[in-house]
């Protein structure tokens, strides 16, 4: 009952209402009608937590980690992620280096209750193979030209060094504006048009031989007797 005189039934003993709250029950012969006195209960319900938003970068490439992350509402005291094995407390979570699609889920908690799981998806992509490449060389002075081969959606890119994130050429070949006499690695990676992700850098060795000076020839000799 809501009310110690017993004159207001709950409807099929429903406590729905967040909150501490006295109600009142009492024992009822179903033959005779008879009542027992009403006593009182202190009953006591925690809210239940909404699903987390979640957030963050849910497509990567192969080789890559991501952090996620879940907003709650203010009935939440933590979020706990799982990844199937595992369980991390925390508003974000960072995933292991991913090599295939995998999947987690995150629920709110408070110190009482927990939300109903989130799934989440974090599609991987892959990673292009590596471009075939082979050395050249040739003179100073000449034009020298690299070149790789791609794959299907994949376009080279051309770099000057392992590190450098400058971009000098995105076709099949590239051919350097001036080289001096010596051996210099030049790297090139594939890129997928679609997804974006890279295969690793290749170096590509360089070899310009240098050109020497033209030769002059003196010739002495003297007049001839007779």
């Amino acid at each position: 009952y809501r009310d110690a005189q017993g004159a207001n039934a709950l409807l099929n003993n429903a406590v729905t209402v967040t909150g501490t709250t006295t109600y009142y029950a009492a024992n009822v012969n179903n033959g005779t009608g008879c009542r027992s006195a009403v006593a009182s209960m202190l009953f006591t319900i925690y809210p239940i937590p909404t699903q987390p938003q979640v957030s963050g970068l849910t497509t990567i490439c192969s080789g890559n980690t991501t952090t996620l992350m879940a907003t709650a509402d203010q009935n939440t005291t933590y979020c706990q992620w799982n990844d199937g094995l595992h369980t991390y407390d925390g508003a974000s979570f960072t995933t292991l280096v991913l090599e295939t699609t995998a999947s987690y889920t995150v629920k709110a908690i408070n110190d009482h209750c927990e939300s109903q799981p989130v799934s989440v998806t974090v599609t991987v992509n892959p990673n292009p193979q590596d471009p075939l490449v082979s050395s050249v060389a040739t003179c100073q002075g000449e034009v020298l030209t690299l070149s790789a081969v791609s794959e299907t959606n994949t376009v080279c890119q051309w770099f000057d060094d392992a590190q450098s994130t400058i971009v000098l050429g995105t076709d099949n070949t590239y051919s350097p504006s001036t080289l001096n006499a010596g051996v210099k690695n030049f790297y090139v990676n594939l890129k997928n048009t679609t997804t974006g992700c890279e295969s690793g850098r290749i170096p590509v060795t360089a070899t310009v031989y240098p050109t020497y000076s033209d030769i002059s020839f003196y010739v002495t000799a003297c007049e001839a007797y007779e």
